[in-house]
């Protein structure tokens, strides 16, 4: 078995190149041309190591690093729950959570300081992990309450319940 394989069964990542290609979309461009050469196109990791100019014992680091991001529990749920959040929200949740850019290069990009940026950061993995919430209650069968909905009426929304049933991510 070789490494792709092994990877790809240790981290459970999707067979279907189509779905780990749209994972990888979310992943800055040069990891997501990694992603397409390794999985996709099947190179070796010594030859993208040649074309790169760097060892193949670090490539395999950055396939492992890229891998454990696709897989992990953050980026599934951020994933699945960006067409919920504002333009704003949503790319700032790409790059810091899906794409993994550190909080000091997005707050230095964006010219706010650390402390605001994490404010976000919290504001935005709230909406995530609510989201997530209302997907597991739906996969449960259960529908939110009526008490809920006065509350918060994006537990109301039938929009919002349709297309979260629909996430394919």
């Amino acid at each position: 078995m070789n490494f792709r394989d092994r990877l790809t069964k240790q981290r459970r990542l999707p067979r279907n190149e189509e779905l780990l290609m749209g994972r990888a979309s979310l992943l800055l461009s040069k990891d997501r041309d990694l992603v397409e050469a390794v999985f996709v196109k099947g190179q070796s990791l010594r030859a993208i190591a040649r074309m790169t100019g760097k060892t193949a014992k670090s490539v395999r680091q950055r396939i492992g690093r890229i891998s454990r991001i696709l897989t992990s529990r953050m980026f599934l749920e951020t994933a699945r729950s960006l067409p919920f959040l504002t333009d704003s929200e949503a790319s700032l949740a790409r790059k810091r959570f899906c794409a993994c850019v550190s909080q000091r290069t997005l707050a230095k990009d964006l010219g706010i300081s650390l402390t605001t940026l994490r404010r976000r950061l919290d504001r935005i993995q709230a909406q995530v992990q609510t989201l997530s919430r209302l997907r597991k209650l739906m996969r449960n069968g259960l529908r939110p309450s009526s008490d809920q909905a006065e509350q918060n009426p994006a537990f109301s929304a039938p929009a919002l319940l349709e297309a979260m049933e629909r996430s394919d991510v």
